[in-house]
């Protein structure tokens, strides 16, 4: 059975999500996201999807990951 999608955070909140506090402005590959957050890869994708398209991480070939150069 498919899951409805939770509502997304108000925003200013998505920068208390796990994943947003383990990227830094070196790339990391989604596994080692996955590892460091403790959540399962479908939640991980679906988080990494949702701060890519509101700008707040950049997606690099082979699936890594990183924080925009503005945030630091």
């Amino acid at each position: 059975a498919l899951t409805v999608p939770k509502k997304k955070k108000p925003d200013g909140t998505i920068e208390n999500s796990p994943i947003f506090n383990i990227l830094s402005s070196y790339p990391i590959h989604i596994d080692h996201v996955i590892e460091k957050s403790s959540l399962d890869s479908s939640a991980v994708s679906a988080q990494l999807l949702d701060l890519e398209l509101s700008g707040k991480v950049v997606r690099h070939q082979g699936n890594f990951y990183s924080l925009p150069e503005e945030n630091h």
